[in-house]
């Protein structure tokens, strides 16, 4: 970020489950790192540990987080 000497950082990886829906199988993304986050007036650096799922929709033919 421009004029912030503060640093961050996220990076995923990325597999497919053994459950499906729809015909197609579930994705799990894991996330890990750093991100901005706004706190009372000003923006720190948070540490990120999330994981998230999607399962495919075949009526809208796209995939939608879950979890």
């Amino acid at each position: 970020m421009t004029g912030d000497e503060r640093t961050y950082n996220t990076q995923g990886d990325d597999h497919f489950l053994d459950t499906e829906h729809d015909g197609l199988y579930d994705i799990e993304i894991q996330y890990s790192g750093t991100k901005r986050q706004y706190r009372t007036e000003s923006y720190d650096i948070v540490p990120v540990n999330e994981t998230h799922v999607y399962h495919y929709n075949e009526k809208q033919q796209k995939y939608f987080r879950v979890k």
